[in-house]
C-alpha cells in the first residue's frame, strides 16, 4: 500500500452529473505498491481529508464550513464504495493534530472519538495494518459450498470478495461466448469488445433454487443501471452470461441486479415467485427470476451496522446485501434504433404490467 498526495489530482466521480473529488491524500489498494499515478477512486482504498486546526473537526460543532468538510468526506465514501463495489468503506479526517476515522455503510456511518495522532501515532498505524489484515478469513462464496480465501492480499476490510474486475485469465477461454456478446452490445471488432469486457466484473451469483448453487457471470459492458446515492438501495445492474460454458448450454444474456434491500422489506425474488407461481412459460413483457440470493443472511459483512448503532434497538434501517438474476434483457430507453422500437418496448411493458 502506498499514499499519494492527490490534492491536486481531479478523481473520477461514480456518477457524470457529479463533480470530480481531489481527496488530500488517498492510498492505493494493498497488492499495488508504487502506482505511477491515479485517475479513479477504484485505484483507492482510502481517502484523507486534511484541515489545518483542530477547530476545523465537525465533531466539534456544527457550522457551513463543517457542513461542507462533512459533504467532502461523504463524497470520497460514496465514489470508494461505488468504484469498488465495497461493502463498507472508511474515510480518514485529519484536523490540526487530532483525526477521526469514519465509516460509512449504505445504511450511515459513524465517527470514531477524535484522538491526538501526534502523541499516539500507533493508533492510524493499527488501523492502516488491520485495514489491509482482515481479523477474521475473508469468505468467498464457491460452487455448492462455502469456501473461505485463504489470502487477502487483493483485498481489504470492507471488500466484496464475491465481485473483482475482470482478468485477462478469466476471459482467456470465453470465445464462444463472442457472437451473442458482440450483438449484444452492439460492438463487433475485437478490440471494442475486448475493452468492453476488461471494463467490466466476475460476480457470483446463486443461479436455480437450490442454496447452494452459485455460479460465475461475467458482466458485459457498462451497467445498465446505477444509482449514485450513499444511504441507499445502491442498485447496480449488469447485463452479464454464466462462465464458463458447458458443451451444451446455449449462451443467454442475463441481467443480474444487486441492491441493499431493507431488511424490513420483502425480498424482490418473492414477487416474481408469486407471480410464476401457477405459471410454466415467461408471461409477454414480464422479466422472469432465475435465482436469488440475500447474502446478508449468510454473511455478517453483508449486513449494514451504523443504522443499529444511530438507532439504538431500532434496526429497520439496516439493509442486506442481495442479488438477484433475471431475464429476458432489454435495451435502455435512451437507446432505442427507431421510435417503433421505442414504442413497442412501452406496449411491452404495458402488455407486461397487465399480465
Amino acid at each position: 500500500m502506498s499514499f499519494i498526495d492527490t490534492h491536486n489530482v481531479l478523481l473520477r466521480a461514480v456518477a457524470p452529473t457529479e463533480p470530480e473529488c481531489s481527496p488530500d491524500i488517498s492510498s492505493s489498494h494493498p497488492s499495488v505498491l508504487q502506482p505511477s499515478k491515479l485517475s479513479y477512486f477504484r485505484e483507492c482504498s482510502t481517502s484523507v481529508e486534511v484541515k489545518a486546526h483542530e477547530t476545523d473537526d465537525p465533531g466539534m460543532e456544527l457550522n457551513t464550513d463543517h457542513k461542507r468538510t462533512l459533504y467532502q468526506i461523504g463524497m470520497y465514501a460514496r465514489n470508494l464504495m461505488f468504484e469498488n463495489m465495497s461493502l463498507f468503506v472508511f474515510v480518514i479526517g485529519i484536523y490540526g493534530h487530532t483525526a477521526r476515522i469514519y465509516r460509512f455503510d449504505h445504511a450511515g456511518a459513524v465517527a470514531s472519538p477524535s484522538f491526538n495522532y501526534v502523541f499516539h501515532p500507533y493508533l492510524l498505524g493499527e488501523f492502516y495494518w488491520r485495514l489491509v489484515n482482515p481479523v477474521v478469513d475473508i469468505v468467498d462464496v464457491e460452487d455448492g459450498e462455502s469456501g473461505i480465501v485463504k489470502s487477502g492480499k487483493l483485498f481489504i476490510v470492507g471488500s466484496d470478495t464475491t465481485i473483482t474486475r475482470t482478468t485477462p485469465e478469466t476471459l482467456c477461454n470465453q470465445w464462444a461466448l463472442v457472437p451473442a456478446i458482440s450483438a449484444h452490445i452492439n460492438k463487433h471488432d475485437a478490440v471494442g469488445i475486448a475493452s468492453s469486457l476488461q471494463a467490466g466484473y466476475t460476480i457470483r451469483a446463486r443461479f436455480g433454487y437450490e442454496p447452494t448453487h452459485f455460479r460465475t457471470f461475467l458482466s458485459l459492458g457498462e451497467p445498465l443501471y446505477h444509482s449514485p446515492g450513499l444511504f441507499s438501495r445502491g442498485t447496480c445492474v449488469w447485463s452479464v452470461v454464466p462462465v464458463p460454458q458447458t458443451i451444451s448450454e446455449p449462451v443467454r444474456i442475463y441481467a443480474l441486479k444487486d441492491t441493499w434491500r431493507g431488511r424490513h422489506r420483502d425480498p424482490e425474488a418473492d414477487n416474481y415467485h408469486r407471480i410464476y407461481k401457477n405459471e410454466q412459460s415467461e408471461l409477454h413483457g414480464l422479466a422472469k427470476c432465475y435465482g436469488s440470493v440475500d447474502f446478508g443472511e449468510l454473511f455478517s459483512g453483508h449486513r449494514t451496522v451504523c443504522a443499529r448503532i444511530t438507532d439504538g434497538d431500532l434496526d429497520l434501517r439496516n439493509r442486506h446485501h442481495t442479488r438477484i438474476l433475471l431475464s429476458p434483457v432489454g435495451r435502455k430507453l435512451n437507446q432505442f434504433r427507431s421510435t417503433k422500437f421505442l414504442i413497442e418496448g412501452v406496449i411491452d411493458a404495458i402488455i407486461g404490467t397487465q399480465n
